[in-house]
């Protein structure tokens, strides 16, 4: 009896479907149209400051946009840094989380103050690209697991020979000789 253990030809080649809740996919749009609004609403703001009550309302919309945004689609990232901060790790969600307070902050500054422009949608606009990134990230990772499972499950099996016929057999039972 002769045996060998390879990769059949005639299995199936590995899905890459990532288990991505559309429950992050709807996050991810609703960052996206909040972040697209934002920006032209700050952009007519930056370029024509408003006056009288107009400005705080206006500002007010922007900030009150920005910190929508940030508890529906930004915990995940809070989370994940925190959890990297935790672990004494620097990690790229830390630097995200850097860079969306501070443009609210200067945002706030100058809403306060008068003085300089908002980035208010830099909040939406960051969160938006750190959802996608780790949308992706996961449908790559699923995808890459799932390929390692199929390979393993190809490799776990053998065609044992026994005279001119050829058994499929688990790789463990077969035995040297």
């Amino acid at each position: 009896m002769s045996s060998r253990c390879s990769v059949s030809r005639d299995a199936p080649p590995a899905s890459c479907c990532g288990g991505d809740a559309p429950k992050d996919w709807m996050r991810l749009a609703f960052a996206v149209v909040v972040a697209m609004q934002s920006m032209v609403l700050g952009l007519a703001i930056n370029l024509s400051p408003p006056f009288g009550k107009a400005r705080p309302i206006l500002h007010g919309l922007l900030a009150a946009l920005a910190l929508l945004v940030f508890f529906l689609a930004g915990l995940p990232l809070v989370r994940d840094a925190w959890a990297r901060a935790r672990a004494r790790r620097v990690s790229i969600e830390q630097f995200f989380l850097a860079g969306i307070a501070g443009a609210f902050a200067a945002s706030v500054h100058s809403s306060l103050t008068g003085q300089g422009a908002i980035y208010y949608e830099v909040v939406a606009l960051l969160i938006a690209i750190h959802t996608f990134g780790h949308l992706l990230g996961e449908r790559r990772r699923a995808a890459a697991l799932a390929s390692a499972d199929a390979l393993r499950r190809e490799f776990d099996a053998c065609v044992v020979l026994r005279g001119e016929t050829e058994e499929r057999v688990s790789a463990a039972s077969v035995r040297p000789g």
